[in-house]
């Protein structure tokens, strides 16, 4: 739950998403680089991020819902590994949605 609106928060994800959408975020390692919005709106993002070195793609969703008379939002939030044997990733899918979220 944020005590913001869900544009601020729609509009924070979807600038982070487009400035880590090159490998410059990643020449040092680390995982903030190679994002690509797919979809975005007030209520639902639709992102993809692929991994720098072995080049997995993650799905990445985000459900904003508006409360408290459109003055707070509620964020839901998924990432999928498309890879189906991606297990032993070391949370790759967390970290694709805490970082955002950080950024």
């Amino acid at each position: 739950y944020f005590g913001i609106p869900c544009q601020v928060v729609y509009e924070s994800l979807v600038s982070q998403i487009k400035k880590w959408r090159t490998m410059a975020g990643c020449t040092m390692g680390g995982q903030r680089c190679l994002y690509k919005l797919q979809s975005a709106s007030v209520h639902f993002i639709a992102a993809k991020h692929t991994t720098p070195f072995k080049r997995y793609v993650d799905d990445i969703n985000f459900r904003l819902v508006s409360y408290h008379f459109f003055t707070c939002c509620h964020v839901s939030a998924m990432s999928l590994s498309e890879t189906w044997y991606a297990i032993k990733d070391h949370g790759t899918n967390y970290c694709n949605l805490y970082n955002l979220m950080e950024g």
